[in-house]
């Protein structure tokens, strides 16, 4: 039904809907429950049977338990960049990770140096990795322009109107205030 060229893109609309949707029973249905017994009294009537069993088997088994955080929190930024940067040993890349390796040193020199203090309250990421320079830009004006920008802009309206055009303008509303005074 589906042509060869959207295949790709459905099947992946379909697993993301199916994770969102696994994701809220979960929720509703496992974690609101505190037995199979009750899971199984009030099974939502939308999963059909051999589905819910393997969710509550998937869900309870410890393999899956033991990669979900307990905390349900966020990874933190550092985290997130040390996982996503690692390379290969004897695997050649495009791009030299000198600079990588140089901030994911930092961030653990200053990691254990808070560890130390017991202070966890800041992120190493934020701390060694500069804020990218943003591109200005203002929405309906254009890139390259800051709202500084706009705002020195001359306070008229912006409008260039040619003197021939306006000189016909005055004459054409000369006499309707001239009766009007």
């Amino acid at each position: 039904m589906v042509p060869t060229a959207g295949k790709k893109w459905v099947m992946d609309a379909i697993n993301r809907s199916w994770r969102c949707c696994k994701c809220r029973f979960k929720k509703n249905h496992y974690y609101a429950y505190e037995t199979d017994e009750l899971r199984w009294k009030w099974k939502p009537d939308t999963i059909l049977v051999p589905q819910f069993r393997d969710l509550l088997k998937y869900w309870e088994c410890e393999k899956i338990e033991q990669q979900e955080d307990p905390n349900k929190q966020e990874p933190s930024q550092t985290k997130v960049y040390k996982e996503s940067r690692k390379r290969t040993h004897g695997r050649t890349y495009l791009t030299d990770d000198e600079k990588t390796r140089e901030y994911i040193e930092k961030m653990n020199a200053l990691e254990s140096a808070q560890h130390g203090e017991g202070d966890n309250s800041k992120d190493p990421y934020s701390q060694v990795i500069p804020e990218p320079k943003r591109k200005s830009r203002v929405r309906l004006v254009g890139s390259g322009v800051t709202k500084n920008d706009v705002k020195k802009r001359d306070k008229g309206s912006g409008l260039i109107f040619p003197e021939e055009m306006k000189a016909d303008l005055v004459k054409q509303l000369m006499p309707s205030l001239a009766t009007a005074i």
